[in-house]
């Protein structure tokens, strides 16, 4: 009777784990929603009609709405999935400290270990606050592991493998809408054009993340096709079609180290596939067929049109960058759209501080890496966030849990292995890319599902009756659970006087000012910047705006949708005024003048203006 009752427990959980990734899936339709609703209703472009909106397509005007809608939306559902989290972990106390679970599931333990270990670097940090919250761009602080970790709980209580198609239904088919939204934008719909953040990305503010989503959805497609016994013939038809969808998409968004990572990931998942025990007939070749024709069709394609862009170019580039850093180190610095310098200056970084690293988000102020706050390289960055430890419990995580699987891969359940491969291409394109908010949750969500074998497999987070219930075990469950609260107390009582020294209003400002390090977003400013000259910045609308046009409103600090605006950009550029805690901004503007020396050098002086 008491089996029972657990078991009625467990499938309650994870009918609520599956409602909680399903959201998650959602999320970035829900965004969408949210960005067309604010087009129609006008709030996007006020003072502009649709077309004169459309023209700034490089950076929509509602950029800051959009980015701050999606954080106020993670934040929401991310405290729901940890409060979810937390209680499956109290309801299972005792499994989770049972000796015989450490030995045969140690993948848990080292990501625990290393979310214990990420608090212990962020309190050793410069900034405590920073590396709590991280930054407004990239926002990869403790907050966002907390709610990853949480993100994997769930993902870990599923045990139903009609329970993982839905999730892999659910996440291909927002990609396909997705992807369709883009190719709508990109054939030139004036409206679509405008209430978009920016271009390429749809949703994610950025192009390179939705790559990363894209290369994860052609791969669950060819799993799903690959594993999915129960699908009908047309099913299987759509799984291909919405592969090559989404791989003519990934083209046309141009993220090439998404493509790079489904190239590499492909030859894995069939080797996944051929390990399992299935024989590898043509048909089962058709996904991978359909990327190689695509892409084919495209570099020719290209290369009738101009060889220096899209795939063609992107390849030729590749190969020009892997001479550079074989031959020519001073153009190495270029190689992979300026991703080598940032990773040879991470390398340096490391070598610092090897043991508690910088903290979550540290690269900043003195600390800042060349060419911006993230190296674009996720195993560099746990490197240089989280020490050498951090990045030894990463990796010993993965390991473990793909040596088990390996030895086991006969007995997996087929949408296990479909999830495996989604979650293998992400793991290639990290080698290109940051974790960001509104993709890495759907990283941790697959992760977690590869933790099963079989189909309802006892997960680690639930009431079992086997596991020792003595005083003994309730002891320490009662030390740990104490020292958890102890913890947490202390690291509570530093973000409180950080939050009282600087005003968490005030943050992004101060931070950017006291550490001579102010910006604006370099893929829009740049543009601006070539010709050189004297610029407003615009904080309402995120940009800069010639001197002789009439004078913006005030900056207005502690304004988060201003400070947020300017973040890390190099002191090498030229002067940056100096920040005095005794005078008021809010009166003031901020004035960018450009030029450069006889070497070309770019050359900036920042400083503030009063309102005329």
């Amino acid at each position: 009777m008491k089996s029972n009752t657990a078991e009625t427990e467990q499938n309650r959980v994870e009918w609520v784990a599956l409602f909680v990734l399903l959201l998650w899936c959602l999320l970035p339709v829900g965004m969408c929603v949210f960005d067309i609703l604010a087009g129609i209703s006008g709030k996007l472009f006020p003072g502009k009609n649709v077309f004169e909106a459309a023209k700034d397509y490089g950076l929509g005007t509602n950029y800051l709405m959009s980015i701050n809608a999606y954080h106020f939306a993670f934040c929401v559902l991310g405290i729901v999935t940890v409060l979810f989290g937390i209680f499956c972990v109290i309801r299972a106390r005792r499994r989770i400290i049972d000796r015989k679970k450490l030995r045969s599931m140690p993948w848990f333990y080292l990501l625990v270990a290393l979310l214990a270990w990420a608090f212990v670097c962020a309190a050793v940090s410069n900034s405590f606050l920073r590396a709590s919250f991280g930054s407004n761009v990239l926002f990869d602080g403790l907050f966002s592991y907390l709610i990853y970790a949480g993100v994997f709980i769930c993902a870990a209580s599923i045990r139903r493998e009609n329970h993982r198609r839905v999730l892999l239904h659910c996440f291909c088919g927002v990609l396909v809408l997705l992807a369709a939204i883009l190719l709508v934008q990109e054939a030139g719909n004036t409206f679509l054009r405008a209430c978009m953040p920016s271009m390429h990305a749809v949703v994610f503010n950025q192009f390179n993340h939705f790559g990363y989503l894209l290369c994860m959805g052609i791969i669950a497609f060819t799993g799903l096709y690959l594993y999915d016994g129960k699908a009908v013939k047309i099913l299987k038809v759509l799984y291909l079609l919405g592969s090559a969808l989404l791989t003519y998409t990934l083209l046309v968004n141009d993220t090439f180290g998404s493509y790079l990572a489904t190239l590499a990931a492909l030859p894995v998942a069939y080797l996944f596939y051929m390990k399992s025990g299935r024989k590898l007939g043509f048909a089962d070749l058709a996904p991978a067929i359909l990327f190689l024709l695509i892409s084919l069709w495209s570099l020719l394609d290209l290369r009738n049109g101009g060889a220096g862009t899209g795939l063609a170019g992107n390849m030729s580039q590749l190969g020009t960058d892997i001479i550079n850093i074989a031959s020519n180190p001073e153009s190495a610095a270029m190689a992979g759209t300026r991703r080598f310098i940032k990773w040879m200056d991470t390398l340096k970084r490391i070598r610092q501080r090897p043991l508690f690293g910088f903290g979550p988000e540290g690269f900043y102020g003195v600390n800042a890496i060349a060419e911006g706050d993230a190296p674009h390289n996720e195993y560099l960055q746990i490197a240089g966030y989280l020490g050498i430890p951090g990045l030894l419990l990463y990796l010993g995580a993965l390991v473990t849990l793909a040596v088990h699987h390996w030895k086991r891969i006969r007995e997996m359940d087929p949408m296990v292995l479909a999830v495996s491969g989604a979650t293998v291409v992400y793991l290639f394109s990290a080698c290109f890319g940051n974790p960001v908010y509104n993709t890495a949750p759907y990283y941790w969500m697959f992760l977690g599902l590869t933790t099963a074998t079989r189909e309802l497999e006892k997960p680690l987070l639930c009431v079992d009756d086997d596991v020792d219930s003595s005083k003994d075990a309730k002891g320490k469950t009662t030390i740990v659970l104490a020292g958890i609260v102890l913890v947490i107390a202390a690291l509570g009582a530093r973000l409180y006087m950080e939050l009282m020294d600087e005003k968490i209003n005030e943050f992004a400002d101060l931070q950017a000012m006291r550490n001579a390090e102010l910006t604006v977003e370099a893929d829009y400013v740049f543009k601006e910047l070539d010709g050189g000259g004297t610029f407003w910045y615009n904080a309402e609308n995120y940009m800069l705006i010639p001197e002789d046009q009439p004078q913006p409103l005030p900056y207005g600090l502690g304004r988060p949708i201003c400070g947020n605006t300017w973040y890390d950009f190099s002191e090498r550029f030229g002067k940056i005024y100096d920040y005095d805690e005794s005078t008021d901004y809010t009166d003031k503007i901020i004035c960018v003048k450009v030029g450069y020396d006889n070497d070309g050098k770019l050359l900036t002086d920042i400083r503030w203006v009063s309102v005329q």
